[in-house]
């Protein structure tokens, strides 16, 4: 299972598109198909292993200025609607190869399909598992704040049910495996309660699960917490350290991802759904 993470790791970070997006003479509809056609090529990866894999699988469009990008829904079908759903997303920021941000997260998110798969033939609740595009929306497109695939996620699809989201991002690169309790636009984003759950599977596992808060950043649990639905933000960045360097920036290679914390992130993640799973209906 490594060296197919590996692979698909490896497969997600090729050919990083290469374009001047502050240029003023390029065009915002040639900006916007760029961009584009370099998020649904490896939205596609994230279908193709989900297709393999036997899950019912939807995508849902995400119009833009001139082209469309894509969300990738993959469906564990339980016997009831209850549903817990872990996330990540798929565009990164034109010119970097983006393994980190956030590669890593579509890994850990495509390892756990496949171990749901094994353990899985007829669960009791449902999971879903989400890749979204143009989160990285905000650097290029004015007046925008980015999260657009799951802010048009959680406009259109019913979240009634939704037991919890955990959100995977920038998870491949260092420890501490971190929650994050606020993030740059300041309000919290952080539910205690599940993260009290995460802390606890992560303990049982003998993984520790510290917080941390972020001025530079946000991400796709950000429109589910706004709806009132209780979410948690799972990411390695320690803005205490000198990430940043590589963060948003031509080193973001598949190199510096160590497969051992992507198998940490599976097995957390693995565990989170048994929690679920076996817990008693709220």
């Amino acid at each position: 299972m490594k060296k197919k993470l590996n692979e698909l790791l490896i497969e997600l970070c090729e050919n990083p598109i290469e374009i001047d997006l502050s240029q003023e003479n390029i065009m915002q509809s040639a900006r916007d198909a760029t961009v584009g056609e370099d998020s649904n090529r490896r939205a596609k990866v994230v279908l193709r292993e989900f297709n393999d894999l036997g899950f019912d699988n939807r995508t849902q469009k995400i119009p833009l200025t001139s082209y469309s990008e894509f969300n990738v829904i993959g469906i564990l079908k339980g016997k009831t609607k209850e549903e817990l759903v872990v996330c990540a997303h798929h565009d990164r920021i034109p010119g970097t190869p983006g393994a980190d941000d956030n590669a890593s997260g579509m890994v850990s998110l495509i390892g756990l399909a496949h171990e749901l798969a094994d353990r899985y033939e007829n669960p009791e609740k449902t999971v879903r598992l989400i890749s979204f595009g143009a989160e990285e929306n905000v650097q290029y497109i004015k007046k925008r704040r980015g999260m657009v695939g799951s802010k048009r996620y959680v406009r259109y699809y019913d979240t009634e049910n939704v037991w919890g989201v955990v959100n995977l991002d920038l998870i491949g690169r260092e420890r501490p495996l971190n929650v994050v309790e606020r993030d740059s636009i300041g309000t919290a984003i952080y539910d205690i309660d599940l993260a009290g759950i995460v802390r606890g599977v992560g303990y049982g596992l003998g993984i520790k699960v510290e917080s941390c808060y972020t001025s530079t950043s946000t991400s796709d649990n950000r429109p589910f917490a706004e709806k009132g639905i209780k979410s948690v933000w799972l990411t390695r960045l320690n803005p205490r350290r000198n990430r940043w360097k590589i963060y948003h920036s031509k080193e973001d290679k598949p190199e510096t991802i160590k497969l051992k914390y992507i198998e940490e992130n599976k097995n957390l993640l693995l565990n989170i759904v048994d929690y679920f799973m076996e817990k008693e209906d709220d």
